[in-house]
């Protein structure tokens, strides 16, 4: 679904979605939240993975610093590359794993996919750990929320 939106916007001269869904990494948007008046939660990457393919650890780490400096707004962040995140949070983001305001999280559909991503959570330093789990496609039986902070 957000592909086929995006999608209908290619081309669109100055649209976010001018190149459809492919990558596109914004570095000139970094300093955004350093202008907001207010405390925001920050839904990071609604239509994106920070941790997919393609994008450079570096950038990562520039948007994790930011969140990390930024610490007045919560972030969420939130990906389906849980091996990633994990092994990120426990090398080059460690700086950002126990921050209170940066919230990292997993998608979490069904058995074969969504829940070894909960491990992979869970072995990631994070203070604040939290699930989506939608669009449930099945039962997923007991879940182990341990470790899990929502």
């Amino acid at each position: 679904m957000p592909k086929r939106f995006a999608e209908r916007f290619r081309g669109v001269k100055g649209h976010p979605y001018e190149q459809g869904f492919d990558l596109r990494l914004v570095p000139e948007k970094l300093a955004e939240p350093f202008g907001w008046r207010s405390p925001k939660l920050v839904f990071v990457n609604s239509m994106s993975d920070l941790f997919q393919p393609g994008v450079p650890d570096e950038y990562t780490e520039a948007v994790s610093r930011v969140m990390a400096t930024a610490d007045w707004h919560t972030y969420q962040v939130l990906t389906k590359r849980s091996q990633r995140l994990r092994d990120m949070l426990n090398g080059g983001l460690r700086f950002a794993a126990d921050k209170d305001n940066i919230w990292w999280g997993v998608s979490v559909e069904d058995r074969k996919y969504g829940l070894p991503r909960v491990d992979d959570l869970r072995q990631a330093p994070a203070k604040v750990r939290f699930l989506s789990i939608e669009p449930l496609l099945e039962d997923l039986g007991e879940i182990d929320l341990s470790g899990i902070t929502w």
